[in-house]
């Protein structure tokens, strides 16, 4: 997350992107975002840790709403272009023919492991 040009954390921003995602991502994985943001520096807290790392900002819920709410419609609008074609797979006889008259595996004689193919 990058805020006016700085990398930061804005832990309720990062909260509020993995719900979002949850219902597109499989379970217990998390999602890759790359944002930036231009916001006035008055409307930009970066004294809430030490090294100015975790930020807060002012009005804080309506700006994590609109965030919210415009990738949640980038990703129903990057799920209706998905399509999954089916495609029907058929067997080469001669393949099968072939594969049916390999002599089968027998043990050694010497009572070592023989590797089945």
């Amino acid at each position: 997350l990058f805020i006016n040009d700085r990398l930061v954390e804005c832990s309720a921003l990062k909260r509020a992107i993995e719900i979002v995602y949850a219902a597109t991502l499989p379970k217990a994985s998390k999602p890759f975002v790359y944002m930036s943001i231009n916001l006035p520096h008055e409307h930009v807290d970066i004294n809430i840790h030490p090294t100015k790392k975790e930020v807060s900002l002012l009005n804080q819920e309506i700006i994590i709403e609109m965030i919210q709410s415009e990738v949640e419609l980038k990703l129903r609008n990057a799920n209706d272009t998905r399509t999954f074609q089916e495609q029907k797979v058929e067997y080469i006889q001669s393949t099968l023919t072939s594969l049916r008259s390999d002599p089968p595996v027998s043990p050694s004689p010497s009572g070592q492991k023989t590797q089945k193919v």
